[in-house]
């Protein structure tokens, strides 16, 4: 079954008197911390900096963490120092918001095959596009990849033994090479002569 997101989420919304806020709750934290700015980016900046200070575990318990904990600091505290910002926001987006809100409560000792990929089945039935789905996905495997290089995880869900991908990604959303149609060369003839006896054409002014 899947399990959604609990709010506290850090949603970034602005006031009625034009301040930025968020609300972020840490995992196991009883009230949420408000975060406000002059501008998101603002919010956005102070944001991340709460989450890096808040992001404290120790190895031996990762196996209860869940994976949104996990991934937190997998994305403030390692991808972070890899990633340009833009980079940086784009990730940042796809975790929030098409990750957490289907496996950020999961134990990530618990996360099951069938989990991410009853997630990736509800982001195409929501009409998500291939290419978003496919962020998706590489965002689970990467931290959790990371996760069993770093002896912390026993094992990725997302691939087999082979280490080959064993989540089925949604085929009949991607685009064809052949869903691309170019211009035969006497259509891009015709569209020239087209142009320049476009630019020829005398003007109103020109015909008083």
């Amino acid at each position: 079954m899947i399990q959604r997101r609990s709010k506290g989420d850090g949603s970034i919304f602005q006031r009625k008197d034009g301040r930025w806020v968020t609300e972020y709750k840490p995992e196991g934290a009883k009230n949420a911390k408000t975060i406000y700015g002059k501008t998101r980016k603002d919010v956005e900046k102070k944001l991340r900096a709460f989450i890096r200070e808040t992001i404290k575990y120790d190895y031996t318990e990762v196996k209860r963490m869940s994976l949104q904990n996990y991934m937190d600091n997998w994305l403030y505290n390692v991808k972070a120092n890899e990633l340009k910002p833009k980079s940086m926001d784009a990730l940042e987006c796809t975790i929030k918001n098409q990750v957490y809100k289907y496996l950020g409560s999961f134990q990530i000792a618990n996360i099951a095959r069938n989990d991410i990929q009853e997630m990736i089945n509800s982001l195409a039935s929501e009409g998500y596009s291939y290419e978003t789905i496919k962020k998706a996905y590489d965002a689970v495997n990467g931290c959790l990849k990371y996760g069993v290089n770093a002896g912390e995880i026993a094992n990725n869900p997302c691939v087999g033994k082979d280490g080959k991908r064993i989540i089925v990604l949604p085929a009949h959303l991607k685009r064809k090479k052949n869903d691309v149609v170019f211009f035969d060369q006497d259509q891009i003839n015709l569209i020239r002569v087209e142009a320049v006896a476009k630019l020829f054409l005398p003007t109103q002014n020109s015909l008083k």
